[in-house]
């Protein structure tokens, strides 16, 4: 996707602060840390499965799966988006090249779609889910939810979480409590569709692919205002990120609110 456009002016705003108190650490090379899980996990004999949100960070991995691909940087692999949401939405980027950037773009200029490649198959029903489980061979398998608290990566994690060949790759941030942090965080047992499941699978996470600014990204697009809104509304955030980035703008002199549930405002 295009990077963020900026603003000049409006009276309120309403951002996130996910990483309202840190730096995103320097990511490394995001295709050579995916090259390098999925190379190392088929030369096991493995899967690779991420849990991934449906809408752009599962195009996101797909793009760089198809560069990959395409560079001759992994093996020939089946790769399987498992998620009618992800399928639709995949359907809907290729329909609208011009909210793409130009690497993106330029690919469509050749006639390659940045979200298409050999081995990808979008799979939509239930049955089919079920077969990428019984197939015995090295894939990568994309599926919802991104936390693992729901969707059919769940039953992707119980067949493969106790498997040391195989290779659990997150991709976006876990809150606190979820399924995938559990396991991030280095759950020996997890329990997933009722059952107690010990972690032998490798666990492995890429930051790159996180869609949310760092702090300083955010109070850079914040200082494009020629004036500064009445109000700057603070959300999508742990609360103790949240409240210290609102206390840092309103020591700068923003108008800061951290709204609590139930809460109503005019404006």
């Amino acid at each position: 996707m295009r990077d963020p456009s900026v603003f000049e002016a409006a009276e309120v705003v309403v951002m996130e602060s996910t990483y309202g108190d840190r730096e995103h650490a320097d990511p490394g090379p995001v295709d050579e840390m995916l090259a390098e899980v999925i190379r190392s996990t088929a030369a096991r004999g493995g899967k690779v499965v991420i849990p991934a949100f449906a809408m752009e960070r599962a195009q996101e991995v797909l793009y760089y799966l198809g560069r990959l691909l395409r560079d001759v940087r992994i093996p020939e692999l089946p790769v399987f988006l498992d998620s009618p949401m992800a399928v639709e939405v995949t359907r809907i980027f290729s329909r609208y090249p011009s909210y793409l950037d130009e690497e993106a773009r330029a690919l469509l200029r050749v006639g390659k779609n940045p979200l298409e490649f050999p081995g990808l198959r979008h799979i939509r029903t239930v049955e089919e889910s079920k077969a990428v489980n019984r197939l015995e061979r090295p894939c990568v398998i994309l599926a919802g939810s991104g936390m693992a608290t729901a969707g059919r990566v769940k039953h992707h994690l119980a067949n493969l979480i106790e498997r040391p060949s195989s290779t659990i790759l997150f991709v976006g941030y876990q809150a606190p409590q979820t399924l995938g942090r559990l396991i991030l965080d280095g759950a020996a047992e997890v329990r997933i569709l009722g059952r107690m499941l010990k972690v032998r699978a490798r666990v492995a996470r890429i930051n790159g692919f996180s869609g949310h600014a760092g702090r300083s990204d955010l109070l850079r697009w914040l200082g494009a205002f020629r004036r500064r809104p009445t109000t700057v509304f603070l959300g999508h955030g742990e609360e103790s990120t949240t409240l210290a980035f609102a206390a840092e703008l309103g020591g700068e002199g923003w108008s800061v609110v951290v709204p609590r549930s139930g809460e109503v405002f005019d404006v």
